[in-house]
């Protein structure tokens, strides 16, 4: 939960340790899996309400200092009205990524139940994977878990990489017509 928050946790490496118990049988697979879901669900619910109550006026007072303006705000949740299901499910595979989800899902005051059942659907397979990967590990979980972290953080940032060369060419592309 506090992971997702926003908390500096390795949650990973915690769900990933969590499976290596189960594979030394210290602890129920089903039941691991569904306490790393409802604990991630309740992160997300967390950072969905913090967004819903504080939002737009929040990024008026707030968001210049990081430099986030309404309009940018504005042109997320445009984004996000289109692609925010598979972003909130998905999102919990991208490093850092995940913790922006709930919020912006929150500030675009989006359907709580809607979000809930994107974010519990991700949560599962997120917590089902990082699972899966220790118990299959073994002993080794850490090792290769180190490794795969490595290159789930340069793959997230590959992706976003192409998403902001794509938009920047969509830019000059529009400002050459004008």
């Amino acid at each position: 939960m506090f992971g997702i928050i926003g908390v500096p946790v390795p949650d990973e490496i915690l769900l990933a340790y969590v499976g290596y118990l189960v594979s030394k049988g210290e602890l129920h697979y089903f039941w691991a899996v569904m306490a790393g879901g409802l604990g991630s669900l309740t992160g997300m619910s967390v950072s969905f309400f913090a967004g819903y109550k504080l939002g737009k006026p929040f990024v008026e007072k707030w968001g210049p200092k990081i430099h986030l303006t309404v309009e940018r705000l504005d042109r997320v949740e445009k984004w996000f009205e289109r692609f925010g299901s598979w972003t909130v499910t998905l999102g919990y595979f991208i490093p850092g990524f995940r913790h922006i989800t709930a919020i912006t899902a929150g500030v675009s005051r989006w359907n709580y139940g809607s979000f809930s059942l994107y974010a519990l659907s991700g949560a599962v397979l997120w917590v089902f994977f990082f699972i899966s990967l220790g118990v299959y590990f073994g002993d080794h979980w850490s090792h290769y878990l180190i490794r795969f972290h490595h290159w789930l953080k340069w793959g997230a940032f590959s992706i976003v990489l192409i998403i902001i060369t794509y938009g920047l060419l969509r830019f000059l592309r529009t400002a050459e017509k004008k």
